[in-house]
């Protein structure tokens, strides 16, 4: 069986529901986040909300490291996924409710991201490989994301004066987002359920992601 039959996914617990989408108060939070403009932007007032939500926040147990996990996200999100992330906390302010938001984000993605990683199989070529390495490419104007070079068969392909003042450099293909994310088993309720949670976090705080990638299109053709 190759890496790509297997789903470290598939044992996951139930993941907590983000709190705009459940319990009492669920309908207006989540008219409230839907209404976000595309780039949010707290004023002071709020800001200083925002920052006493995480730092009043009492634990209720010795392991409850709600404010650390939310600060962290805080600190390692960037541009709108940031600042839905804050507009979130500062709407939301219960303790309870912040609790759950915590473990939101830690079932929808640092677990998922744990589990996809702590396996090392022999890796086999994930589908469409060639496909998916051209568009990557094409996307990125023929050049390294990392490096910033002109890949190797790209720059063969360019006249003299194009390559004129670049470098070039052999690419290859990484897959940030695992492709299991794909696989759904409709026989399990909760395993489906799971990673239509998983999808929902990722377009939500990583915004980029949005329309570009899905889990209908990760083994999409041309």
């Amino acid at each position: 069986m190759s890496f790509w039959d297997e789903d470290p996914l598939a044992d996951l617990p139930e993941i907590t529901p983000h709190p705009g989408r459940s319990g009492s108060q669920s309908s207006e939070l989540s008219a409230a986040l839907s209404s976000l403009p595309a780039t949010p932007i707290l004023q002071q007032n709020e800001l200083d909300v925002f920052s006493n939500a995480l730092r009043k926040y009492r634990p209720i147990h010795a392991s409850d490291d709600t404010s650390s996990v939310l600060q962290a996200f805080v600190d390692n999100l960037s541009g709108q996924g940031l600042l839905r992330l804050q507009h979130e906390i500062y709407m939301l302010k219960d303790p309870r409710q912040l609790r759950q938001l915590c473990n939101f984000l830690v079932d929808a993605i640092l677990k998922p991201v744990a589990a996809s990683g702590c396996k090392q199989p022999a890796i086999t070529p994930p589908p469409n490989q060639t496909w998916l390495k051209e568009e990557c490419l094409r996307r990125d104007k023929n050049r390294c994301v990392v490096s910033g070079l002109i890949d190797t068969t790209a720059y063969e392909k360019m006249s003299p004066g194009e390559c004129r003042g670049n470098k070039r450099t052999s690419t290859e293909c990484v897959q940030i987002l695992p492709f299991v994310l794909s696989k759904l088993n409709e026989k399990n309720a909760t395993h489906t359920k799971n990673k239509a949670i998983i999808w929902l976090a990722l377009h939500q705080y990583f915004l980029a992601l949005e329309n570009k990638i899905g889990a209908d299109m990760m083994h999409q053709n041309k």
